[in-house]
């Protein structure tokens, strides 16, 4: 679940764009209250990729991401290195660097 307060004297617009469905959610949260909104990860095997704005905050932008865990065995990331999934454009696959070298190993 997420949960939204707004301390402010105006209403706040809020987005929370879901990576792994690439849908996004908007909501109004109204001056001095505050909105709870699921954020349903089962089908990810728990795995969760959030980004909120606002529209009323330039700028503002806030990644949650991660895997809620269950006790249960689980799986790797479904999107881990697959920056073709829907909303993971700016995921690439990672760099895994080779043996470390000494120094006497180094490059001239």
């Amino acid at each position: 679940m997420l949960e939204f307060f707004n301390h402010g004297n105006d209403t706040v617009h809020v987005a929370v764009t879901d990576a792994y469905q690439d849908r996004t959610i908007h909501r109004r949260v109204p001056a001095g209250r505050s909105l709870t909104l699921p954020a349903p990860c089962a089908d990810q095997h728990h795995w969760y990729d959030l980004t909120l704005t606002s529209q009323d905050m330039p700028g503002f932008r806030h990644r949650l991401c991660g895997h809620v865990e269950t006790g249960r065995h689980s799986t790797s990331d479904p999107a881990f290195g697959s920056a073709a999934a829907p909303g993971h454009a700016d995921m690439a696959t990672p760099h895994v660097p080779g043996p470390a070298r000494t120094d006497d190993q180094a490059v001239r």
